[in-house]
């Protein structure tokens, strides 16, 4: 049975609005908070969390981000005192990519080890694979990244929950900043699976209503070798801006686009968020990426954040996810303590509460004592507030704007951001 999307309203946002939002509780942003009443007073077991993570595959390159915040995640919380007086622990795994059957074998092998949670996975298509598994068996999936509108959470039995705007409020963001660039001829590239086709199909009924038009959508296969022949219809088209909706192998699609003449910078290059990645870019000729731009959901991170990320993680080039995949965490730990229970339905039952209490908070020791005074709370996370819907969806949030530098690099604070709000 088809449902009717909501509508999304979109706001610019100047550039450090995020971290605003966020300042009741300065230089704090290393915790999550939750909304309930106190917790119920029963036994449970330890909270175990299985991770659902790309560390294989198409969408590898955002892996270590979200490694990185998870861990940071478990680490503040097992610091203040675990969950419900016991230490978190996590069972790593892969969620490989839509082209393999990786992500099935992970999820079973932490069914089979008695996880109640599990975060992950990044890349709709990938969890679109899996989420009847989880669900199935009692276990409360959060995503940090699923964006697709068809992934329709109300078939998943209250227990899938995803912490990002819709794809159609990222096109809606995109085609905005495209038509106040003067852009209005516009060549669509995107992969052939569930994130790419939707996206793409948002993107070209926003550009039109921005006053633009798509010249040319060109589909493509992601585990292809040879991107040449689409390259070659792009350049076609003329377009006067190329929007690449890829993974791992827009690597290799940039370096073709280039060679048609019809790349940066030539041409003006925007990505969207799987495809955004300092990871990838480095592998490309010095300077290739410079203004190209691209997308991802979640607020300004705060400093204190990034510097607790990069304590925790030395050498990471990419924040990527990390604080959707932190907040994760922290949503979960504190939804179990909310409930009093481990288990993945009262987890759930919790989930859908946090963010929409009365009292902000930040830190995972701050929410808890909350929690036991039967103060309902408000999570303030890494990723920006997260009001969860009745559907297990974020209800509003930003998008960010980014842009590369001759380094081809970006920096982890947008040039600006867009605000959606669900109406």
């Amino acid at each position: 049975m088809s449902r009717r999307l909501p509508r999304w309203r979109l706001a610019p946002l100047p550039a450090r609005a995020g971290i605003a939002a966020l300042a009741l509780l300065a230089g704090a942003l290393l915790g999550g908070c939750a909304g309930s009443s106190a917790p119920a007073v029963h036994s449970a077991g330890p909270l175990v969390i299985g991770t659902l993570v790309p560390q294989t595959g198409s969408l590898r390159h955002l892996g270590p981000a979200e490694t990185a915040g998870i861990a940071l995640a478990v680490q503040q919380i097992n610091a203040a005192g675990g969950v419900l007086g016991q230490p978190v622990t996590t069972i790593d795994g892969d969620s490989g990519d839509a082209y393999t059957s990786i992500a099935s074998q992970t999820v079973d092998r932490e069914i089979g080890r008695s996880v109640t949670a599990i975060v992950g996975a990044t890349g709709s298509s990938v969890t679109a694979e899996v989420i009847d598994k989880i669900v199935g068996a009692g276990v409360v999936l959060v995503s940090p990244a699923d964006s697709s509108d068809k992934l329709a959470a109300e078939q998943a039995r209250g227990l899938y929950f995803r912490l990002v705007l819709p794809d159609s409020v990222q096109a809606r963001a995109l085609a905005g900043v495209l038509a106040r660039e003067g852009r209005s001829s516009v060549a669509v590239l995107h992969v052939r699976d569930l994130y790419g086709a939707g996206l793409a199909l948002d993107l070209t009924r926003d550009i039109a209503s921005s006053g633009g038009h798509v010249v040319a959508s060109v589909e493509y296969d992601g585990q292809a070798t040879d991107y040449s022949a689409q390259a070659a219809q792009v350049a076609a088209a003329r377009p006067d801006a190329v929007v690449l909706v890829g993974a791992g192998e827009a690597r290799l699609m940039i370096r073709q686009l280039v060679t048609a003449r019809v790349g940066p910078p030539t041409v003006p290059l925007y990505l969207t968020d799987l495809d955004l990645s300092n990871v990838l870019a480095q592998a490309l000729p010095p300077g290739t990426m410079s203004g190209v731009e691209g997308f991802r959901p979640g607020v300004a991170p705060d400093p204190s954040f990034l510097a607790a990320l990069a304590s925790a993680s030395p050498g990471l080039v990419d924040v990527g996810y990390a604080a959707q995949s932190y907040d994760a965490v922290m949503m979960i730990a504190l939804a179990a303590d909310a409930a009093g229970s481990t288990s993945g339905k009262a987890i759930a039952a919790q989930l859908s509460q946090v963010g929409t209490g009365l009292t902000p908070c930040l830190t995972y020791a701050a929410c808890l004592a909350l929690v036991k005074a039967s103060r309902t709370i408000a999570y303030r996370g890494a990723s920006g507030p997260l009001p969860l819907g009745p559907d297990g969806s974020v209800a509003s949030g930003t998008i960010g704007v980014f842009r590369f530098g001759a380094t081809n690099t970006y920096p982890s604070t947008g040039v600006s951001y867009v605000a959606g709000t669900v109406s």
